[in-house]
C-alpha cells in the first residue's frame, strides 16, 4: 500500500513538474509576492500564438486627454496583452509627492486596460537616482524578462544608470514641458505649434542610450537559458542600437543573440520607422498619446499590433484617430 501511494505521488509532482514548464505558460524570474512592472490582469494562456500590442510614448509632452481614447481603441483590437516602450509620466523631476501624482494618473489610466501592461523605463520616468529609485519602489525590477507560450521578452532599460542633469536646469526643463502641456489643453493650435518649432531646434539631439554590463550579464544569461524558444523580442525606450545613442552595451546584446530570429522595439523618437539589422526587423514605435513633433503621418498618434499567430510575428500601426499606416 505504501509503494502504491509512493507511485501516486511521483506521478502527481511529474505532472505538476511538466505543468510548470508548459510552453504555453507564463514565467519570469520575478517572485510572485513581489512588486512587479506589469498589471495585474490574466493572461489568456488557452490558444496557439498570441497578438500583442505595443504602446508607444505617453509623454515627452503628453496630450491632455488623449490617453484615454488610445487606451480604448486598445482595447477594442482585444491584444492579449501591451508592452509599452517608455515614457509614461512627464518626470524630470525630484519631487516625490509630484511623481506620486503622475503614477497615480497613469496607472489609473492604463488601469482601463482589459489586458494585462507590461512596463519599461524611458528618460521622462527614470531620470536621476530619486525617480530611479520611486519606480523600483513601485514596479519591483527596472529590466527583466518573461517567457509566454514559449515565446522570450526581454524588456530593458536604457536609462541604467540614469544619466542625471543639474537639479536646477531638470527643474527648468520639467516646469517648462508642464506649462506646453496647459497652453495645449486650453489653445490646442497654438500650445502644438509652440511645442513643434521649440523641438525643431533640438533635432538630432538623441542623448546618451545606457545599458548597465549588469544587464548585458543578466540578459545574456537570460538569453543562453532559452535557446529554444519560438521567437525572441526586445524592448527598450530608447533605439541603443542607433550609433546616435552612443551605446556599445547594446551590441553585446546583439552578440547573445545572433543565430536566432528576433524583432526589436523601441520609442523615445516620437516618429515610426522601420529597419533592418542584421536581417532582423527594428521598430522605433511613434507616440502613443504625445504631443507630435511633426504634422506628418509616421507622428501620428498610434500604437503597434503584432500578430504572432504563424511563422513569423506580423506588424501593423494602427493609429488612435481610425487610420491605418
Amino acid at each position: 500500500m505504501r509503494l502504491i501511494q509512493l507511485v501516486k505521488l511521483l506521478l502527481l509532482a511529474a505532472v505538476v513538474t511538466f505543468a510548470g514548464c508548459s510552453d504555453s505558460g507564463f514565467r519570469s524570474d520575478i517572485s510572485e509576492n513581489s512588486a512587479k512592472p506589469w498589471t495585474d490582469k490574466q493572461l489568456d494562456e488557452t490558444g496557439e500564438g498570441m497578438v500583442f500590442a505595443v504602446f508607444g510614448d505617453r509623454t515627452g509632452m503628453h496630450y491632455p486627454g488623449k490617453t484615454r481614447p488610445a487606451v480604448e481603441k486598445i482595447n477594442r483590437s482585444n491584444p492579449d496583452f501591451v508592452v509599452s516602450v517608455g515614457d509614461h509620466i512627464e518626470g524630470y523631476t525630484r519631487d516625490v509627492e509630484a511623481l506620486g501624482r503622475e503614477w497615480a494618473e497613469f496607472d489609473a489610466l492604463i488601469g482601463e486596460l482589459e489586458s494585462r501592461f507590461f512596463k519599461i523605463p524611458g528618460n521622462h520616468d527614470y531620470s536621476n537616482h530619486v525617480m530611479a529609485e520611486y519606480y523600483k519602489n513601485l514596479y519591483g525590477k527596472d529590466y527583466y524578462y518573461f517567457v509566454f507560450k514559449n515565446v522570450l521578452f526581454l524588456c530593458l532599460n536604457t536609462q541604467d544608470p540614469p544619466r542625471e542633469k543639474p537639479e536646477e536646469k531638470e527643474k527648468q526643463m520639467g516646469d517648462w514641458m508642464h506649462s506646453m502641456v496647459d497652453l495645449v489643453k486650453h489653445d490646442p493650435k497654438k500650445g502644438v505649434a509652440t511645442v513643434q518649432e521649440t523641438l525643431k531646434k533640438y533635432s538630432g539631439a538623441h542623448g546618451h542610450a545606457v545599458v548597465s554590463d549588469a544587464q548585458v550579464e543578466y540578459f545574456s544569461e537570460v538569453i543562453n537559458r532559452h535557446k529554444d524558444v519560438k521567437w525572441t523580442f526586445l524592448f527598450m525606450h530608447k533605439p541603443a542600437w542607433d550609433e546616435a545613442y552612443q551605446c556599445q552595451n547594446i551590441k553585446k546584446v546583439q552578440q547573445a543573440l545572433n543565430g536566432r530570429a528576433y524583432t526589436v522595439f523601441a520609442g523615445h523618437e516620437h516618429q515610426y520607422r522601420l529597419e533592418t539589422v542584421n536581417e532582423n526587423e527594428y521598430y522605433r514605435a511613434g507616440t502613443t498619446a504625445a504631443i507630435p513633433r511633426e504634422n506628418i503621418s509616421e507622428c501620428e498618434r498610434q500604437f503597434l499590433i503584432v500578430d504572432f499567430r504563424g511563422a513569423t510575428p506580423k506588424v501593423q500601426v494602427v493609429k488612435v484617430e481610425d487610420k491605418v499606416l
